[in-house]
């Protein structure tokens, strides 16, 4: 009887975390699947009715409190902002009556850490423009991806709002908008090129509690992204405000659910794997792969109503984002051609026309993970061979007559 009833124990307990395991997983597959949703639809009716993410005075953003918290910690790169900020308010006085949905801040440091280059990017409604941005009906993110994410892409794309200032000192900004229309030409080589000295950059969403789902909204109040950008490397920290530490957990546990579903997709719908071959494994799309790769590394902590995700990556992760953005600079150069300028769209092609595949790509652009930022190059000697030492031979002893 004894035995009977551990063989029924033993039967029922692993059932029973199998049963509990395949419930969770449901539930967790069933809540990301209507955020999803939710997500989309938050996004159209963003787009339709002409609202943006959510948007704050500029005065709140330009107080010295609110920069001294987000700023704080590097108090020269502190002095140089608020410099800049004021100078662009003194300058153009109804910054300060518009409202900002994003603020994204560039700097470099030089090898001895040093701030230099500090450029402001407003984003939101300043009165001073009437288009919102938004993503080529005919470019290369619409070949690639689904036609229902396409379409929230292109709206996310003008959430921010219509127009964008940029505030810095004068040869910064010059030198910062040469790479910029550089950059919105399709050619990411001036970029590629400046970051010699690492580039770093703040993002600031005040308010982006029209953005978040109708399950996070309750919960997220801000969200900040620090991170930097340097040729063999870069790191990114996305960092959470929320209301109290049981939302922490909540918003805690959807991004993780968010991280296994993109991996899931990287490794499916763009079939980032290492296949074996006849003629050995093969990785293609190998952006795919490296994004895949790159996300197990992502790492997340929780502290009191805080939420971070942080991850660094290297050169290739660098010349994905690189690419991208060299990608999506072409499909907003064919729209500024056909809609700002009104030039005649055959001439807009004509521009851009490469011998590339579809010209979707500049002349420059190189297939593969080592462009633009190559693989380091050594000088060092490949190591010799190592060669076995060879016995010494004696003379055999002379016969005795």
């Amino acid at each position: 009887m004894r035995t009977r009833s551990k063989i029924l124990w033993a039967t029922i307990i692993p059932g029973l975390v199998i049963c509990s395991a395949a419930a969770v997983f449901a539930l967790r597959t069933h809540r990301l699947i209507k955020l999803a949703g939710d997500f989309r639809s938050q996004v159209r009716y963003l787009a339709d009715s002409g609202q943006t993410m959510g948007e704050v005075p500029a005065t709140q953003l330009f107080a010295a409190q609110y920069l001294q918290a987000v700023f704080g910690e590097d108090p020269e790169l502190l002095e140089k902002l608020e410099d800049v900020i004021s100078r662009g308010v003194a300058e153009t006085p109804g910054i300060s009556l518009g409202e900002i949905a994003a603020m994204i801040v560039t700097y470099q440091k030089d090898k001895q850490g040093h701030v230099h280059d500090v450029i402001v990017h407003l984003l939101g409604g300043f009165k001073l423009g009437y288009r919102k941005p938004g993503m080529h009906r005919g470019g290369y993110f619409y070949q690639l991806i689904d036609p229902e994410l396409w379409h929230v892409s292109n709206a996310l794309v003008g959430l921010a709002g219509r127009d964008m200032i940029l505030l810095g000192a004068e040869e910064d900004l010059a030198r910062h908008r040469r790479i910029l229309d550089s950059l919105l030409n399709g050619n990411v080589l001036p970029l590629a090129d400046s970051l010699e000295d690492p580039l770093y950059f703040v993002v600031i969403l005040p308010k982006p509690y029209r953005l978040v789902p109708v399950e996070l909204r309750p919960h997220v109040k801000a969200i900040l992204l620090r991170g930097h950008l340097a040729p063999y490397d870069g790191a990114t920290d996305m960092i959470l405000l929320t209301r109290s530490t049981r939302s922490a957990r909540y918003a805690l546990s959807i991004i993780r659910d968010l991280k296994v579903a993109a991996q899931v997709a990287l490794r499916t719908k763009w079939k980032g794997v290492r296949r074996q071959t006849p003629w050995g494994p093969v990785v293609d799309p190998w952006w795919s792969f490296e994004l895949a790769q790159s996300l197990d590394d992502v790492v997340f902590e929780k502290e009191g109503k805080i939420v971070r995700v942080k991850s660094a990556f290297g050169r290739v992760i660098v010349n994905v984002v690189l690419k991208m953005l060299e990608r999506a600079g072409r499909d907003l150069a064919q729209m500024r051609g056909s809609m700002d300028e009104k030039t005649d769209p055959r001439i807009v092609d004509s521009r851009l026309a490469t011998r590339k595949p579809l010209h979707y790509w500049s002349e420059e652009h190189r297939w593969g993970p080592n462009w633009p930022i190559p693989a380091k190059e050594t000088n060092a000697a490949p190591p010799a061979v190592a060669t076995p030492p060879v016995a010494e031979v004696k003379p055999a002893p002379a016969e005795k007559q």
